[in-house]
Protein backbone atom coordinates (compact mmCIF):
# COMPACT_ATOMS: atom_id res chain seq x y z
CA UNK A 1 0.00 0.00 0.00
CA UNK A 2 2.65 2.45 0.85
CA UNK A 3 4.36 1.60 -2.90
CA UNK A 4 0.95 2.84 -4.26
CA UNK A 5 1.51 -0.62 -6.59
CA UNK A 6 -1.19 -2.90 -7.91
CA UNK A 7 -1.39 -5.90 -6.33
CA UNK A 8 -2.15 -9.13 -7.78
CA UNK A 9 -3.40 -11.75 -5.25
CA UNK A 10 -3.39 -15.25 -6.68
CA UNK A 11 -6.16 -17.29 -6.02
CA UNK A 12 -7.83 -20.92 -7.45
CA UNK A 13 -10.82 -19.46 -6.92
CA UNK A 14 -13.86 -17.32 -8.73
CA UNK A 15 -13.75 -15.04 -5.93
CA UNK A 16 -11.03 -12.28 -7.68
CA UNK A 17 -13.57 -9.26 -6.22
CA UNK A 18 -13.21 -10.78 -2.29
CA UNK A 19 -9.93 -11.59 -2.40
CA UNK A 20 -8.59 -7.60 -3.95
CA UNK A 21 -10.49 -6.80 -0.95
CA UNK A 22 -8.54 -8.50 1.66
CA UNK A 23 -5.75 -6.45 0.26
CA UNK A 24 -6.88 -3.88 2.02
CA UNK A 25 -5.80 -5.80 5.09
CA UNK A 26 -2.04 -5.67 4.86
CA UNK A 27 0.53 -8.73 4.77
CA UNK A 28 3.79 -8.70 6.18
CA UNK A 29 5.04 -10.06 2.81
CA UNK A 30 4.48 -11.98 -0.17
CA UNK A 31 1.02 -9.73 -1.05
CA UNK A 32 0.42 -11.80 -4.21
CA UNK A 33 -0.28 -14.52 -2.27
CA UNK A 34 -4.06 -15.51 -0.34
CA UNK A 35 -2.51 -17.55 1.86
CA UNK A 36 -0.41 -13.91 3.26
CA UNK A 37 -4.25 -13.33 4.42
CA UNK A 38 -6.59 -14.29 6.59
CA UNK A 39 -9.49 -15.83 4.12
CA UNK A 40 -12.06 -13.42 2.91
CA UNK A 41 -15.23 -14.93 4.38
CA UNK A 42 -13.09 -14.03 7.82
CA UNK A 43 -13.07 -10.43 6.57
CA UNK A 44 -15.95 -9.90 4.73
CA UNK A 45 -19.41 -9.13 5.29
CA UNK A 46 -21.48 -11.73 3.00
CA UNK A 47 -24.21 -12.74 4.83
CA UNK A 48 -26.59 -11.53 2.32
CA UNK A 49 -24.71 -12.06 -0.09
CA UNK A 50 -25.79 -15.67 -0.85
CA UNK A 51 -27.79 -15.27 -3.76
CA UNK A 52 -24.30 -13.08 -5.63
CA UNK A 53 -22.69 -15.29 -6.68
CA UNK A 54 -18.21 -15.10 -7.77
CA UNK A 55 -17.25 -13.98 -10.18
CA UNK A 56 -19.16 -10.82 -8.91
CA UNK A 57 -20.99 -8.76 -12.68
CA UNK A 58 -20.63 -5.04 -12.21
CA UNK A 59 -24.09 -3.99 -11.85
CA UNK A 60 -23.58 -6.19 -8.64
CA UNK A 61 -20.90 -4.28 -6.83
CA UNK A 62 -22.68 -1.70 -5.25
CA UNK A 63 -24.70 -4.45 -2.71
CA UNK A 64 -21.52 -5.65 -2.10
CA UNK A 65 -20.34 -2.13 -1.36
CA UNK A 66 -22.57 -1.44 1.20
CA UNK A 67 -22.12 -4.54 3.34
CA UNK A 68 -18.41 -3.91 3.24
CA UNK A 69 -18.18 -0.53 3.72
CA UNK A 70 -15.71 -0.13 0.92
CA UNK A 71 -15.81 1.91 -2.05
CA UNK A 72 -14.39 0.70 -5.52
CA UNK A 73 -13.23 2.24 -8.28
CA UNK A 74 -13.28 0.30 -11.67
CA UNK A 75 -10.46 0.97 -14.05
CA UNK A 76 -10.36 -1.10 -17.76
CA UNK A 77 -7.20 -0.72 -19.90
CA UNK A 78 -7.25 -0.20 -23.59
CA UNK A 79 -3.81 -1.09 -25.58
CA UNK A 80 -2.52 2.21 -24.20
CA UNK A 81 -4.23 3.06 -21.83
CA UNK A 82 -6.29 3.44 -18.68
CA UNK A 83 -9.75 4.25 -18.23
CA UNK A 84 -12.40 4.68 -15.94
CA UNK A 85 -15.50 1.77 -16.03
CA UNK A 86 -16.61 3.03 -12.54
CA UNK A 87 -15.95 5.95 -10.32
CA UNK A 88 -17.26 6.30 -6.86
CA UNK A 89 -17.62 9.61 -4.81
CA UNK A 90 -18.12 7.86 -1.83
CA UNK A 91 -14.61 7.71 0.38
CA UNK A 92 -15.10 4.81 2.53
CA UNK A 93 -12.48 2.47 2.20
CA UNK A 94 -11.41 3.78 -0.99
CA UNK A 95 -9.73 1.18 -3.56
CA UNK A 96 -8.80 0.72 -7.45
CA UNK A 97 -9.73 -2.44 -9.34
CA UNK A 98 -7.90 -3.07 -12.27
CA UNK A 99 -10.66 -4.80 -15.00
CA UNK A 100 -8.86 -7.39 -17.41
CA UNK A 101 -11.09 -8.89 -20.16
CA UNK A 102 -9.88 -12.36 -20.86
CA UNK A 103 -9.35 -12.10 -24.30
CA UNK A 104 -8.37 -16.17 -24.41
CA UNK A 105 -12.04 -16.84 -24.11
CA UNK A 106 -12.61 -15.04 -27.58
Amino acid sequence: MTKRAVINVRSMDNACLAWSVAALYPSERNADRESSYPHYTMMLNLQNLQNLEFLIMLKDVTKFEGLNDVSINICGMGQKTLFLIRLVDDRKRNMYLLYLQDISAR
